[in-house]
Order: structure tokens, then C-alpha cells, then sequence
């Protein structure tokens, strides 16, 4: 069986490292051989910074911005959970790096019958350049597929259009995993692309579980807190009011934020993807401002509520919230304004996503199946 060269995110996030891991274990249980493929340097290099520069004057602001933003993030990751995912990447995910010039070889060659982009944030463009890598124009047009890519924004920089069009008109077929990214590419290319769910979908509650080792053993009941940024007073007061009202213990996942440090007994849990689902599937209630902990939680039916987020680069991504939690029923679960509608006396999920899940897991697996069967 020929290579499927696999383009994605994978870095010290745990939603990333989930989605490239289901990915890839899905290609696998189908016959295919995946590697993911690493840029090596990853990011932009000084060449490409310059020709950028020459192209779009314009890009230089967006991207001091940009940069400035991941100096403001005061949520890092402790050291031994950083440990915990570059141990996951290298010996679960198998990373492969290559440079440039040897991915465009590897884009020519007969040995690899496909290149899949997403999902993830691949084609989110705010730091001002359309990424020959994240848009496979390293590989011929027939072997390029887009795996529910995000572009991270509801828009796109003016001065790249026209460029992220022809990138766009490079795949044969189309795909987002929000409907902000389907109305985008309608807006530049004029085609219609599939609205796909994110492919932690493809593994079942009870793969996830198995994954993660859950056992009746294991500690269960528990608010769960993960935000990935610092929380806005609405999600503290929430929170502060849950554990009032409830009793819960409240355990504070990798990342603990000043706002909760007057919380009693919170516990902080560290660890790598494994107790990252674990934390999720035992909780009695998740209380988050990520995307990847609000899929999961829906995945591994357990309560939760997803915050506003005060995103470090200021570019607000509320939109694959929004798409996620409507697709299931959930809207009342996104809590943004100022207000108390949160009922401790009624929080568990009144919505039966099972049928959801299923067909979710059934469009995108047919999807991908369907392009990878064009190729062979």
C-alpha cells in the first residue's frame, strides 16, 4: 500500500496531538500507510519572511502581531506535561521531518498516492501568508485532499485573497470544519465545500475510553477546569458558583490560572493525551474554553459547559464553538454574557448525541474514504 503523507498540527496542544492521533489510527484500521509529515525548520524561515515581505508590505504588522501574542500567553504547559506530548509525538504519533525541498520531491514521487491537510487551524492565514505546506502546492493537484481544515477567523487578510483563492482552487474537492470556513470558501472561489466534523469524532466513546485506560476505578464526579487562556469573570463567577452550590471537588487541568487561586482543594492534574481524555471522561461536569475539551466532552458524554475565550492573539474564534454545539443540540451549554443561567440543580445533558455522533463519524469517514479511493 502507497504512503499517505498527512499535514496537520501536532504540536504541545492536546486537542492537535487528538486529532492528528485519530487521523491517523483511522487511515490505519483502513489499509493505508500515514506519515505524518513535520516542515523542518516549522514556521517561516528567513527566506520566506523576505519573500513574503516583497509580495505584501502589509504582512510585517500582521505578523509582529501575531508573534507578540504567543509572548502574552501566560498559560504554558508544565514541563512535565510538555515531556508527557513530545513522548506522545515522537513514539505514538511517529513524527517524520523533512525539509522543503525534500517535501516537494515527496509530493512528485509514486510513492505516496495522497496528501491530506487538516484538521486544525492548517489554513488560518492572521499571520499573514499562505503557506505553500498547509496548502499542499508542494504535490500535484490529484493528490491533494483537505481534511475539514479551519482557517481559526471569520475573515481573511484583504491583501491575500486573491492568493488563498488559487491555493483553495488547487483541491479537487473542498471541506471545513466550520460553517464560517464553508461561507469563506464560497466567498473566494465561488465553490460550495462540505461542512465536516473534527476527526477526533472518528473514534467511538468507548475507543477514547479504551485509550485513555478508564476503568470503574477511577475517580469519578468532579468539576473539571480547563481553560487555555485566562478566564473572563463570567466563567469564574460560574465556576465559583458551581462548586457553592454543589460541593464538587474541582481538579484544574495542566494550566492553573490566577482567577481560581482562591478556590479550596483544587487539585491540578498534569499529564500527557491519556490523562487528558481520562480527566474529561470521569468528570461529573467540564467546565472549559476549549474546542477540543468541548468535542471530547460531548464524545465521552460528559456535562459540561464551554466559556468565552480570551484569545492571547485577539482574533476571536467563537465560530467552531458555535458550529460544534449547534450541530448537537447544545447551544445552552456556551455560556458568553453576564448572566447566572447556569442551573446546578439541572445540569445534566438533555440532549441524546448519540445519533449525532454517529452520523457526524459517518459523513466525515465516508468523505475521506470517497477521496482516498479517487487516488488509488
Amino acid at each position: 500500500m502507497k504512503k499517505v503523507g498527512l499535514i496537520t498540527f501536532f504540536i504541545n496542544n492536546y486537542g492537535s496531538l487528538m486529532q492528528a492521533y485519530a487521523t491517523k489510527t483511522f487511515l490505519i484500521k483502513n489499509g493505508y500507510t500515514p506519515v505524518l509529515i513535520q516542515k523542518e525548520p516549522f514556521g517561516i524561515t528567513e527566506e520566506e519572511y523576505k519573500n513574503n515581505l516583497k509580495k505584501h508590505p502589509e504582512f510585517e504588522k500582521d505578523f509582529k502581531s501575531f508573534m507578540d501574542s504567543l509572548v502574552k500567553n501566560d498559560s504554558l504547559v508544565p514541563e512535565e506535561s510538555e515531556k508527557e506530548m513530545d513522548a506522545f509525538r515522537e513514539k505514538v504519533l511517529q513524527v517524520s521531518r523533512f525539509t522543503m525541498p525534500e517535501i516537494r520531491d515527496m509530493g512528485q514521487s509514486d510513492e505516496y498516492m495522497a496528501f491530506i491537510v487538516g484538521s486544525d487551524q492548517v489554513w488560518n492565514t492572521t499571520i499573514g501568508i499562505v503557506d505553500e505546506y498547509f496548502f499542499l502546492g508542494f504535490a500535484p493537484q490529484h493528490k491533494r485532499i483537505a481534511l475539514c481544515p479551519s482557517f481559526g477567523a471569520g475573515s481573511v487578510h484583504e491583501y491575500l485573497r486573491d492568493e488563498i483563492s488559487d491555493a483553495l482552487n488547487g483541491f479537487e474537492a473542498l471541506s471545513s470544519r466550520e460553517d464560517e470556513g464553508v461561507r469563506l470558501i464560497k466567498e473566494l472561489t465561488g465553490r460550495d465545500a462540505l461542512r465536516l466534523s473534527d476527526p477526533t469524532i472518528l473514534l467511538t466513546t468507548e475507543e477514547w475510553k479504551e485509550f485513555a485506560g478508564v476503568s470503574g476505578a477511577d475517580e469519578k464526579g468532579y468539576l473539571m477546569l480547563h481553560f487555555l487562556d485566562k478566564p473572563y469573570d463570567i466563567a469564574v463567577k460560574n465556576v465559583k458558583k458551581i462548586i457553592k452550590e454543589t460541593g464538587m471537588k474541582v481538579k484544574c487541568f495542566v494550566a492553573r490560572h490566577e482567577e481560581f487561586s482562591d478556590i479550596d482543594g483544587i487539585e491540578l492534574v498534569t499529564g500527557g493525551p491519556k490523562e487528558y481524555i481520562k480527566t474529561i471522561a470521569n468528570a461529573g461536569l467540564v467546565c472549559t474554553d476549549s474546542f477540543h475539551t468541548s468535542i471530547f466532552a460531548i464524545n465521552l458524554d460528559s456535562d459540561f459547559y464551554t466559556f468565552d475565550r480570551q484569545y492571547v492573539h485577539g482574533v476571536t474564534q467563537i465560530s467552531r464553538i458555535t458550529t460544534l454545539l449547534k450541530r448537537y443540540g447544545l447551544t445552552d451549554r456556551l455560556i458568553l454574557g453576564d448572566n447566572d443561567k447556569i442551573d446546578t440543580k439541572n445540569m445534566s445533558i438533555s440532549t441524546d448525541t448519540n445519533e449525532t455522533k454517529n452520523n457526524e463519524r459517518k459523513t466525515l469517514s465516508e468523505y475521506l474514504l470517497k477521496e482516498l479511493a479517487k487516488r488509488k
